[in-house]
């Protein structure tokens, strides 16, 4: 094993090459580069294959992250056959209409109903009207009620949890926040229904009834840095 030793006027470096056959050799680049100095904080060191050395930025697909975090309880009535929001909303600012937003939802909910209830994500950007994001629903099948995502509360009194995952694209975008909200509608056959957020029908004041939180998180993905199968 050989050691060679790089001294200057504040210290030195050593440099150690294992034994190995033949004879090892360490090419210094021609590039002057101070270690302690030069690159910026979060930079690495990169090479360009030909024995110069420079500092870089990692890249990265993802542009930003933003996450709302709602912990206080909803209770609205949903009207027969209508889409009603349950307030659960999230924003966020992208900069490129050529990226992606990637919307993720866990929502705790519940209903007055036996029946089921099924849920959507509304978008409404620059503060312009909201509309349902009809590319993040089921197959159209006859009478069936297409929706993102859907549960049943039998009994009544029981709170579920629903995830929603989708890749949205914003090539519509031209400038301001874009708001993706938590829609519910309900299976029953007539009338109105009470549908919660946070909490379900029974609510009793409880040690065995729980208070929940729910969340949405956007995700600005770069362009080319997602696929659909």
């Amino acid at each position: 094993m050989s050691t060679v030793t790089l001294k200057g006027s504040s210290g030195e470096a050593q440099v150690t090459v294992a034994s190995a056959a033949g004879t090892p050799t360490i090419t210094l680049p021609t590039a002057s580069i101070n270690l302690a100095t030069d690159g910026s904080d979060g930079q690495y060191l990169k090479t360009n294959g030909s024995g110069t050395l420079s500092f870089a930025t990692p890249s990265s697909n993802i542009v930003q992250v933003k996450q709302t975090r709602k912990k206080d309880t909803v209770t609205n009535s949903v009207a027969h056959s209508t889409w009603e929001t349950l307030e659960l909303a999230g924003s966020i600012t992208p900069s490129a209409a050529t990226n992606t937003i990637r919307i993720q939802m866990v929502a705790n909910v519940g209903q007055s109903s036996t029946h089921f209830s099924g849920y959507s994500v509304y978008r409404e950007i620059n503060g312009g009207a909201a509309a349902q994001l009809t590319g993040y629903l089921g197959n159209a099948d006859g009478n069936r009620t297409r929706t993102a995502q859907s549960s049943h509360h039998n009994p009544a009194n029981q709170d579920n949890q629903v995830i929603l995952d989708y890749l949205d694209d914003i090539s519509s975008w031209t400038s301001g926040a874009i708001t993706y909200t938590l829609y519910g509608f309900h299976g029953e056959h007539g009338g109105a229904v009470t549908m919660y957020l946070n909490r379900g029908n029974y609510d009793n004041d409880h040690q065995q009834v729980s208070r929940p939180m729910s969340t949405v998180t956007l995700t600005e993905i770069a362009a080319g840095g997602w696929s659909v199968a």
